[in-house]
């Protein structure tokens, strides 16, 4: 396999990139200062025979972008890869999506076919305009899949885990949880008691979900939902991080704030059987087990600096 990957510098991509290569195919992952992806005639220097285009590169709201920022690189630049790949016949075109698009879907499952159906809690990072650049940029892909120019395949990914995320460096509530529990100390949860629940997937899984998809491009394309099929409580989530990284015989304190708004809203359930069926793609990973692998990384990261 030849691969040609936008974004392998991310977080996903990172990963991706390593995962492909094991398996022996040739990747090329332009940098940043090497493809922008807003202008076609970088694109154009890429023109070679590729099975698939892996499109990860996106401005992240995490990062908080202004809104032509976002739809510079997350529409046009998924327009010049759409393109790229009409003229030259790549045969799949595979796309990451935010789950940000059906955020407003609560206490029920979340369906590959599920309408946009989004909305914001904040005003800040420019919410509302990144969502609204990616869902443009999906039915881009879903109208040049409709016309028969390029295989799209949109994959929805739900609340991803894995050691390197972005949110480490925006000390998230899980990178905090992690940090207190490898020193043993209390960890406040919030809630009376806590009820929102959420659909959580290990990276390397991810990842497994996009190799599976390159390998079936005559799967049925469209939006395939990846994500654990399960959902955990933030309650859940604290109790396997104390198991995972709590030194022996310091376990951290769990302090419940039930005078505290819990932090979640909105609860997210993926469906995930249109990936089980026809990419022969499931979670390897539960919860525990990512955190598992996530422990091992991260100290073997250590190790090394």
């Amino acid at each position: 396999m030849r691969i040609l990957l936008t974004g392998g510098s991310g977080f996903i991509g990172t990963y991706l990139c390593r995962m492909m290569k094991e398996k022996g195919w040739q990747v090329i992952a332009p940098s940043s200062k090497e493809m922008n992806i807003c202008y076609e005639r970088e694109w154009n220097q890429y023109s070679e025979r590729y099975d698939a285009v892996v499109h990860l590169a996106a401005k992240l709201m995490i990062n908080g972008h202004s809104p032509a920022e976002y739809f510079d690189t997350n529409t046009l630049g998924t327009l010049n890869a759409l393109e790229f790949c009409r003229v030259n016949k790549i045969p799949a075109l595979v796309y990451a999506m935010t789950h940000s698009d059906t955020n407003l879907i609560n206490d029920r499952a979340i369906y590959p076919v599920s309408s946009n159906c989004y909305g914001t809690g904040s005003w800040e990072h420019n919410a509302i305009p990144f969502i609204q650049s990616k869902v443009a940029a999906a039915d881009m892909i879903e109208a040049y899949d409709r016309m028969g120019a390029v295989n799209g395949f949109i994959m929805r990914l739900s609340n991803i885990r894995g050691y390197g995320s972005n949110d480490t460096k925006y000390n998230s509530p899980f990178h905090r949880f992690i940090d207190k529990a490898r020193k043993g100390e209390d960890i406040e949860v919030w809630g009376n008691p806590p009820k929102t629940k959420r659909d959580f997937v290990y990276i390397k899984d991810v990842c497994r979900a996009f190799i599976q998809v390159i390998e079936r491009p005559w799967a049925m394309r469209g939006y395939y939902n990846i994500g654990s099929g399960r959902a955990l409580t933030i309650l859940d989530e604290v109790r396997d991080i104390c198991d995972v990284f709590c030194p022996p015989g310091k376990r951290s304190k769990i302090i419940y704030r039930e005078d505290i708004p819990e932090v979640r809203k909105a609860s997210s359930l993926f469906d995930i059987q249109k990936a089980i069926n026809e990419l022969d793609w499931k979670p390897e990973y539960s919860y525990r087990q990512g955190l598992e692998d996530f422990k091992r990384e991260q100290e073997e990261d250590e190790c090394n600096h």
